[in-house]
């Protein structure tokens, strides 16, 4: 039939088949009985079915839901401390070969990442730093330039501090908060 004269029966959306039109109106719109291909019959009005927002019964939105989840190839990608190096078994499980800046090798399911429930090995690499910026800070005649990237034996910060004669530093933030500052013996690196 027509839909110029308002008639969908007959035309098909996607997977369905309009069979007749049926009583009433949903959000102001007519419906109709529909067959989706898989034998299931539904009733849908004309603004879903002519925005082709309507195309099958339901049965398809598991497969199409799978579809978009398969996961990607993220060989190079980084997440946290990991680095992707290649995926392992089949593409559809989704299981991943890590290197942890650590130097260990892990494999991750992908179902962890997009939960962002891995960011390292459990060495704790992958996790944001836990430290007090102290940028700008003076402590006697030392100011706090910016962390390094390096932690000493106990695992505090390392800060890269100027002196006031132009000299500058590496401190750790204990030493940085302590109340006197003893430099035995000064080491200064050049400006």
């Amino acid at each position: 039939m027509s839909r110029k004269t308002g008639d969908l029966t007959g035309e098909r959306f996607g997977n369905l088949t309009v069979l007749e039109k049926a009583e009433g109106l949903r959000d102001r719109y007519y419906t109709w009985h529909c067959c989706c291909d898989c034998g299931n019959e539904i009733v849908v009005n004309t603004k879903n079915l002519t925005a082709h927002r309507t195309t099958h019964c339901g049965c398809r939105s598991s497969e199409l839901r799978n579809a978009h989840q398969k996961p990607k190839d993220r060989a190079g990608m980084k997440y946290g401390a990991l680095t992707a190096l290649r995926m392992i078994g089949k593409s559809d499980e989704g299981a991943f070969l890590w290197k942890c800046e650590c130097g260990k090798h892990i494999i991750v399911p992908a179902k962890q990442l997009q939960r962002n429930k891995a960011k390292d090995c459990g060495c704790g690499m992958g996790e944001k730093p836990k430290y007090k910026d102290i940028t700008g800070q003076r402590k006697g005649r030392l100011t706090a330039l910016y962390p390094t990237d390096k932690r000493d034996g106990k695992g505090s910060v390392i800060w890269h501090c100027k002196c006031d004669c132009g000299g500058e530093i590496k401190l750790n933030t204990r030493c940085l908060q302590r109340k006197t500052i003893v430099l035995r013996p000064p080491v200064f690196i050049s400006p």
